[in-house]
């Protein structure tokens, strides 16, 4: 009886302490299980500190030495954190993901693997890589789960001892638990880093959008092309807030690069037209974005691209200027202190207000070219009254002098000159006479003489001449420079000739003493056109005068005629010599009273 009682106390004992173990296992499972609710219902967007408390927790609930998580990267394993005793991967080493390792296969066959002694089970036709790893470590018993998102793995979970010692099925079923706790807190995440980076790219949007309009609201407002220029270059800066900023336009007709705006730390000077060259020649041949973040040096000794002014950037950003698919500029922005300046919301950004900089260079354009034909259509206008004006005038004049006089005088009141000239040469004495001049309102009276140097050169040449600038120098490499009879010497001077067919009857000469670039192309054209009128007023009345001439040499001749008639008619009636000679002297002395 003793020893059944004794029995029954040890089998009750033994039972108890089953159930206190049991209970404490579910104590233990509990604490851990609430202990990483608790971490997720609090959510942290700090991934690593989440999973290290779901490491630490598995490890201890299931009485393994050490927990891993792994992450999948490609074709390699990542480790996201390593909780426990036994040694893990270094910093920056990670696993092949394939079949060589307990963990790759457990995460490509999408199931639990249970190794109970690695020293005794792994072989390395199976397992190469955790063959390695055990003998690298010492671990002995590791069991392996995979961490599946809608059924695809993302990565996987192991556990080790370092005894050989199976985990129990609770453990193994616990193990799957926190996979999947895991998991949701991976996706919680993942979710939370979505809609963080989604808000960050709606704000980031927000603010492109109302830079963008306020650009394109000051640009819709500009049609001058350097107020473009200036409001593009001062924005882009204070967006960016750059210490390097530029524009450059480029002109496919000459192939040259102009600045019309540089900013440096303060520093507004731009260089004059040049070739391009460097980045922005590679960025006008590709018509692409050229993004530099590092190795600024090394790049701009391949582009062939030096530093003018200023310091070396360590990051720039070109940005081609496109109109109907042509290059036409290109804005940069560059950072001298820092490099990885610019991501690639700044290039998006930068591209966006650069392509409403090229509609509003390209309005600027058309209302500049718009312009320019209505100034040239009212100006044409103006030419035509002049023309017309002048034409009615030498209609009604047929004496050479008034035609002098009349032109001169127009020309007078529609030129910027002090000096007008007109000069009419004889072929025969290589001379000029100078029917018209005044200077500074005075009418002078030159002497004929010689041919001028001017004179020769039109009369030998039978084309306009044209200084704006520099004329002593002109003059003297032309013809061997200019004598001056009276007055001052021309700052700026446009000679036309006056052709009757191709012979070169003279020259109108416009002269300003005043200033330099006095005479545009309009002016060059509407004297041609005043010449050609003159000339042919002129050839006109030289042709009136010869007409006159022969008609009254007509007139002469035709009287003489009757004259004679009328004593041939009368000597032939008369056989006495007196009575021939009164009818004679009768009809001179007729001719002489007429006379």
């Amino acid at each position: 009886a003793s020893l059944g009682t004794a029995l029954d106390n040890a089998r009750l004992f033994d039972e108890v302490q089953k159930r206190n173990r049991e209970i404490n296992e579910g104590l233990k499972q509990q604490t851990a299980t609430s202990e990483v609710l608790r971490a997720m219902s609090g959510f942290q967007p700090d991934l690593r500190s989440l999973l290290e408390i779901i490491a630490e927790n598995i490890a201890k609930v299931c009485d393994a030495n050490d927990a891993h998580i792994y992450r999948v990267e490609g074709t390699t394993l990542k480790e996201w954190t390593h909780r426990g005793s036994i040694p893990g991967l270094e910093a920056g080493e990670s696993l092949p993901l394939n079949r060589g390792s307990v963990i790759g296969r457990a995460i490509i066959d999408r199931h639990i693997i249970h190794i109970h002694d690695a020293q005794v089970e792994l072989n390395e036709s199976e397992f190469p890589v955790s063959v390695t790893l055990q003998r690298r470590w010492g671990y002995r018993t590791v069991l392996a789960t995979p961490l599946l998102r809608d059924g695809e793995p993302i990565g996987g979970i192991a556990i080790r001892r370092e005894e050989v010692e199976p985990f129990t099925d609770q453990q193994i079923k616990l193990v799957k638990t926190f996979a999947d706790q895991a998991v949701i807190a991976i996706e919680n995440v993942r979710l939370f880093d979505e809609t963080q980076r989604l808000l960050k790219d709606t704000q980031q949007r927000n603010a492109e959008l109302a830079i963008i309009n306020k650009v394109q609201a000051g640009l819709a407002s500009k049609l001058d092309l350097q107020a473009i220029y200036e409001l593009m270059g001062e924005t882009v800066r204070k967006v960016f807030n750059v210490q390097v900023m530029d524009i450059v336009a480029y002109d496919p007709a000459t192939g040259l690069i102009s600045m019309p705006y540089s900013y440096e730390k303060g520093d507004r000077t731009v260089f004059s037209p040049r070739e391009p060259y460097g980045f922005r020649l590679h960025v006008i041949q590709s018509g692409e974005p050229l993004l530099i973040n590092e190795n600024f040096l090394e790049l701009a000794e391949q582009f062939n691209n030096p530093l003018l002014t200023g310091a070396w950037p360590k990051s720039a950003l070109f940005v081609p200027l496109l109109v109907e698919g042509m290059v036409k500029g290109i804005i940069s922005i560059q950072d001298l202190d820092r490099e990885n300046a610019y991501t690639p919301m700044d290039v998006r950004l930068l591209q966006t207000l650069v392509n409403s900089m090229s509609v509003a260079i390209e309005n600027a354009r058309l209302f500049d070219e718009t312009q320019h034909l209505l100034k040239e259509t009212e100006q044409r206008n103006a030419e035509l009254a002049i023309i017309n004006s002048v034409q009615e005038g030498l209609v009604a004049k047929m004496d050479i002098q008034g035609i002098y006089d009349l032109v001169g005088d127009k020309i007078r009141e529609i030129f910027d000159a002090q000096v007008v000239l007109i000069s009419i040469f004889d072929p025969t004495q290589e001379a000029s006479y100078a029917p018209y001049v005044i200077e500074k309102g005075e009418r002078l009276q030159l002497t004929p003489g010689p041919l001028t140097a001017l004179e020769r050169y039109i009369a030998r040449t039978r084309h306009m001449f044209v200084c704006n600038e520099n004329f002593a120098a002109r003059a003297q490499e032309l013809f061997g420079g200019v004598n001056v009879p009276v007055g001052e010497s021309p700052k700026a001077l446009l000679a036309m000739p006056l052709m009757v067919g191709e012979e070169v009857k003279g020259i109108i000469s416009l002269q300003n003493v005043d200033h330099e670039h006095a005479f545009s192309e309009l002016d060059v054209r509407l004297l041609a056109t005043l010449a050609n009128s003159m000339s042919v007023a002129l050839e006109n009345a030289r042709l009136f005068d010869e007409t006159q001439r022969l008609l009254k040499e007509t007139k002469q001749r035709n009287a003489e005629l009757a004259i004679i008639n009328s004593v041939q008619t009368g000597l032939a009636s008369k056989l006495e010599f007196q009575s021939i000679i009164d009818l004679v002297g009768d009809q001179v002395r007729a001719i002489t009273q007429a006379k």
